[in-house]
């Protein structure tokens, strides 16, 4: 969380993490040359913020450090090989009468007046879950491949993705719009009715269907809070939603109901209109989020969240809130002991590392057979 650093730093980073072109160069610079400047590097590339950065130093004619220049480099080329797959992928699923959209990445980095501040790393899809299996078949057929090998613990976890890769970028194709069945247990978002309410969005030089207005903002807003909601481009991406696009904000508190994480998305959306100057009506903030959001306000001023623990386990029912709790505190101590399950599907220590091989076509099958009942 940027309140544990120096001020220079947390300024910087502040005006760096605006969804417009950072004007306050001199606060940037300064921060840069000061005796933190190592610190405050680190700090853009964890916070994500190498993009507008990079923008700033060419601005003021400074040189560019070649771990930034490399990282820039690396973003306009996936952007361009993204957008290709993103064309060819579409082409593909609407040829084959299959419902789909794309979200996260290259949806919101077009919301930007600077799309190149907003780095992204893959492209994910939503399919009808009754077409996964055929999805597959169509996108194989394309030549993206199908990369997971580890069918096991795919069932045993009920994952909502599969990745693929082409070229070396890659795809999540999801059949739900979160992963693991242990985050799903305490959240209900039914993706029938998401696809239902698709809407077509330009993305560069394609149209493309994607969430509507509200389940975008619901799903960013839970991913940020489910990563603890302390990373800045992230309330950059939620500021920037909410800036272009128009909310109606009595359905979204009606949907974050429903979904039961009214309560957990509060805080993402309290962080951004603190730290970002997201335009969020306090009221709407104050309905959701109940009490427990002065609690993490008082947190927050001391500096304590850097893990951002609190804000990923407040849901609906205390219940629930005492469930993930749990389950994120012992994950905790497994990770300091060196033990416990890791769910980063490229990670070879990972139970749900695509490369390893379990269950065979068996396995893969009843997979493609179960995900209908899961969602």
């Amino acid at each position: 969380m940027i309140s544990i650093m120096s001020a220079a730093i947390s300024e910087a980073l502040l005006v760096l993490a605006q969804p417009q072109r950072p004007s306050e160069t001199d606060v940037v610079v300064a921060a840069l040359d000061g005796p933190t400047g190592d610190s405050f590097l680190a700090a853009v590339v964890e916070h994500r913020l190498h993009g507008a950065l990079f923008d700033v130093l060419r601005r003021v004619d400074r040189s560019v450090p070649e771990h930034l220049r490399l990282m820039v480099d690396d973003d306009r080329l996936t952007r361009l090989r993204i957008g290709g797959l993103l064309a060819r992928a579409g082409a593909s699923l609407d040829a084959a009468d299959i419902p789909w959209l794309t979200f996260k990445g290259p949806v919101i980095s077009s919301l930007m007046d600077r799309p190149e501040f907003r780095s992204f790393n893959d492209l994910d899809l939503l399919v009808d879950v009754a077409r996964f299996g055929r999805a597959l078949d169509v996108l194989t057929g394309e030549g993206i491949e199908e990369i997971n090998h580890n069918w096991d613990p795919y069932i045993e976890h009920r994952v909502g993705e599969v990745p693929m890769v082409s070229q070396g970028t890659s795809i999540d194709l999801h059949w739900h719009l979160i992963a693991l069945r242990r985050t799903r247990r305490t959240i209900r978002l039914d993706p029938g009715p998401i696809l239902d309410r698709r809407r077509a969005v330009s993305v560069g030089d394609l149209e493309v269907p994607t969430l509507d207005v509200v389940d975008q903002l619901l799903h960013f807003t839970l991913h940020a809070a489910l990563a603890g909601a302390n990373r800045l481009d992230q309330l950059r991406d939620i500021t920037t939603m909410v800036q272009s696009e128009h909310v109606d904000w009595d359905d979204l508190i009606v949907r974050a109901r429903a979904a039961g994480v009214a309560r957990l998305i509060a805080h993402p959306l309290d962080r951004a209109r603190s730290l970002t100057a997201a335009d969020i009506p306090l009221d709407v903030i104050d309905a959701m989020g109940g009490r427990t959001l002065t609690l993490r306000r008082s947190l927050d001023r001391r500096g304590v969240l850097r893990g951002g623990f609190v804000t990923s386990v407040w849901r609906d029912s205390w219940a629930a809130t005492a469930r993930v709790g749990s389950m994120r505190m012992a994950d905790r101590v497994a990770a300091v002991a060196g033990r416990g399950p890791a769910w980063d599907f490229t990670n070879p220590d990972s139970t749900l590392y695509h490369a390893t091989v379990s269950g065979g076509a068996d396995a893969r099958a009843e997979y493609l057979r179960l995900i209908q009942d899961w969602s």
